[in-house]
Order: C-alpha cells, then structure tokens, then sequence
C-alpha cells in the first residue's frame, strides 16, 4: 500500500482490511474522557461512533477513570481485541509511526522548471521555478538558514546583501 491510499481509507476499509483496533483516550473533559478508535498503521484517530451502529461491540464515548489508557489496555484485552499490554502498545506505536511519515514533506524535481511537493499522505502540488525560489528564500529566513537574497526592487541577486546595482538608478539604499 502507498501513502496516498491512507488518506483515502475509511472506517469501514480498514475494518474489512482486517486492522487491528483499539480505544484510545481523547480529549478530557471534566470528570471524563472521550474515548477515540485507533487503528493499527493508520495515522488518523476516529470517534467510537464512527466505527459500528452496534453499541454492544464498542467502548463506551466517554468513560469516567482516573487512568483512561490502563481502562482502555484493560478493556481491550477484555474484549479480546489483544492479548496483552504490549499488543495494545504496539497498536498504538503503529499509529504514531504512520503520524510521523504524513508530516514529512518530500521535493521532487522531475522537471527543471518546476518542483512537486508531496505531504507524507500522498497530496501534491507543483510549483513553477519562480515560486520554488520564493519558498526556499522564505524558509532560509524562517529557519534562519543561508540563502539567496534578492533585491526588491529589480529582483537581481544582492551579493553582499546589502546593495544591489539598481540602487545608483534610485538614488537611494536598499535595507
């Protein structure tokens, strides 16, 4: 499987895939937690009603615990969805792994008078030589990294970053 059908899967692909799932705990709200399906190698978390119209096979939405990730290792084992703690924790390991690769950014540069960019879930875009430039000056000043300045006005490169040729032309200094 490629990254870009990740993003296409739904709750009911991966159940007929045969992923593993497990409860998660989500957000805490007062005196309980929401509870979220994880699935195993997918980086996408979703609410328990989005899983099965069948109550009786799923955790509750919310649970009341003073611990929700022992009730839901406890559970899940309970329900015979894994055997133990470690099963449950690789689950979850699986999860954040296939988080981590959607994050990453990959640079293609297939032509020379473009670039495509794709995320780490397989949605790209292509952008033309002037925009990269752009970009990659833009993220050199963000990240504090070297790169090429230009000048504002006439769009030549500054080569000490300060002055530019034009300048005489407009009487004044580039800042």
């Amino acid at each position: 499987m490629n990254d870009k059908d990740i993003k296409d899967l739904t709750t009911v692909d991966l159940l007929a895939e045969g992923r593993r799932w497990v409860p998660y705990p989500g957000e805490k709200l007062e005196d309980v937690t929401r509870l979220q399906i994880v699935f195993e190698k997918h980086p996408f978390r979703f609410c328990v009603g989005q899983i099965s119209n069948d109550p009786s096979t799923l955790p509750p939405l919310v649970i009341e615990s003073d611990d929700p990730h022992a009730w839901c290792v406890l559970w899940s084992i309970d329900n015979e969805l894994v055997k133990d703690t470690l099963e449950y924790h690789l689950i979850v390991a699986s999860s954040i792994g296939a988080q981590s690769s959607a994050m990453a950014i990959h640079v293609f540069c297939e032509d020379p008078d473009c670039i495509t960019l794709q995320d780490g879930i397989g949605n790209s875009i292509q952008i033309d030589e002037d925009s990269a430039t752009k970009l990659y000056q833009r993220l050199g000043q963000i990240m504090d990294l070297p790169h090429q300045v230009y000048c504002p006005h006439c769009d030549d490169p500054l080569m000490n970053y300060e002055t530019c040729p034009c300048e005489n032309e407009r009487g004044s200094k580039i800042g």
